[in-house]
């Protein structure tokens, strides 16, 4: 069974080098950014991995990695950080879930990013 899994999540990231599609790639262009890992799935391709729980488990890990990196970069730069201490999985995966449907061609990274506003705030100054 974890030869089964592990072949599934394979499979999915290995879709990633094969192509993604147009208007992902040109909003990965148009911010200069390179993703690499579980973030540079397609709304579409999560969608169709999701209920695997290795696959869910990588996409959350992946996020956090990601929100914490993303605090990182705007505490170099001053700028107020992200209040990320209430993210769980619960909020990463729904969000994901509600979402990629009417995004599919969006990169995940897009996607978490579209949680800012709307499931994430600024950090409260205390």
């Amino acid at each position: 069974m974890r030869v089964l899994i592990l072949a599934l999540v394979v499979m999915v990231f290995g879709f990633v080098s094969f192509g993604q599609a147009a208007y992902a790639q040109e909003q990965q262009k148009t911010a200069q950014i390179e993703l690499i890992g579980a973030g540079s799935l397609t709304c579409m391709q999560w969608l169709e991995a999701e209920k695997d729980a290795t696959v869910s488990a990588t996409m959350e890990s992946w996020a956090y990695g990601y929100f914490s990196a993303m605090n990182r970069l705007r505490a170099v730069r001053s700028k107020p950080q992200y209040d990320i201490s209430r993210l769980n999985s619960n909020k990463i995966l729904s969000w994901l879930e509600e979402f990629c449907p009417s995004y599919p061609d969006y990169l995940v990274a897009f996607a978490l990013e579209a949680m800012i506003g709307k499931r994430i705030q600024y950090k409260q100054e205390r």
